[in-house]
């Protein structure tokens, strides 16, 4: 296994860990600092996943790409998240949203590095 891969997978297993105490953040104090926390694993996820669909695009380039607008869209739902956490009003539909995003992106990552 590449430490590449190595790396993404652990920052990807500590970007759901830090989810999910971002819902259970009580203060804004604790909550920005979970928001910092979840900002940086999206920079190493970006670089080291944009290392991954470089190697894997040329052998699967449709997979590549959904997992690259699947990736960014649940980054857009984490912020989403972070910013009605703060404002206390985090509904039902935006959890399910983010957990089935979630799920996508580790399937499809999974089907380009052992499926298909």
């Amino acid at each position: 296994m590449p430490i590449t891969l190595l790396l993404h997978l652990i920052c990807a297993m500590l970007l759901l860990v830090v989810s999910i105490l971002i819902i259970f953040a009580r203060t804004n104090k604790r909550l920005k600092v979970l928001v910092t926390v979840n900002r940086a694993l999206y920079l190493v996820l970006f670089v080291t996943g944009g290392l991954l669909a470089f190697d894997a695009f040329p052998h699967h380039w449709f997979l590549a790409t959904l997992k690259i607008i699947l990736a960014i869209a649940l980054v857009g739902g984490l912020e989403v998240l972070a910013a009605y956490k703060a404002q206390i009003k985090v509904s039902w539909r935006l959890l399910i949203l983010i957990l089935v995003l979630f799920v996508a992106v580790f399937a499809v990552g999974f089907l380009l590095h052992f499926g298909v």
